[in-house]
């Protein structure tokens, strides 16, 4: 005779397979749709941070606007830490005014200067038509200069800017000055003292790259030129 329990125990554990199957299953659906969202929000990030942004240089001119900031020495990769450093030390006053933006000048040619020598200003613009009150005094107090720097005839570039990984896949992955000295030299613009110039406004979510086709002297702020600055480093060597 055939023993009714068994029956019994076969059911159950046919019941017991099926409930593992469908736990199965809605782990496995769980972890695509969490594979899918996470591709997904990667994407969205890296469309908002540029990645698929074309770089076009265009005809332009440097904003005139007065700045306070501080000439630095070093990688060029380390000016992150001095522009929160500025940002910090205008408090409040950088999130009241929309044309309060990151001022970021590059003087030389890494691949001519040695590591570790390069020369670059970091800053915070203060004011276009006008200077904002108070600002100035502050920015003063802690150790910043301030001086206006002249609208020039430039190549221009705009990015969208969200976040650290903007300014690496524009400079890094669309080499973008690499894309203003070309232009630079369609101009006809050979100068010796070449420089580039990135202006952030953070609260509208862009950076405009520059490259001056005139007066580039002036973005120096006073110090010598690249190639003044190369042979006064080999005097010292």
């Amino acid at each position: 005779k055939e023993d009714p329990g068994s029956d019994c125990e076969g059911s159950i554990q046919q019941k017991m397979l099926g409930v593992l199957l469908l736990q199965m299953s809605a782990l496995h659906s769980a972890v695509v749709l969490g594979a899918v969202a996470c591709v997904a929000a990667a994407a969205w990030y890296a469309t908002k941070a540029g990645a698929f942004h074309r770089i076009v240089v265009t005809m332009g001119s440097t904003p005139p606007m007065q700045v306070a900031y501080k000439l630095h020495v070093g990688d060029y990769s380390g000016c992150g830490v001095h522009c929160e450093a500025v940002a910090k030390a205008a408090g409040k006053d950088v999130e009241q005014h929309q044309d309060c933006g990151f001022l970021m000048v590059w003087l030389d040619d890494p691949a001519e200067v040695p590591k570790g020598k390069t020369r670059y200003i970091v800053g915070l613009i203060i004011g276009k038509d006008r200077v904002f009150e108070g600002l100035p005094d502050k920015l003063k107090a802690a150790g910043y200069e301030v001086a206006t720097l002249p609208g020039v005839k430039s190549g221009v570039a705009k990015f969208p800017f969200n976040g650290i990984l903007s300014v690496m896949i524009a400079i890094f992955g669309k080499k973008v000055y690499e894309k203003l000295g070309a232009f630079a030299k369609e101009q006809g613009v050979y100068d010796s003292v070449q420089v580039f110039m990135e202006v952030t406004w953070t609260t509208a979510g862009f950076t405009r790259y520059y490259v001056p086709l005139e007066s580039s002297e002036k973005f120096l702020l006073g110090h010598p030129g690249p190639r003044e600055y190369v042979s006064s480093l080999k005097k010292q060597a």
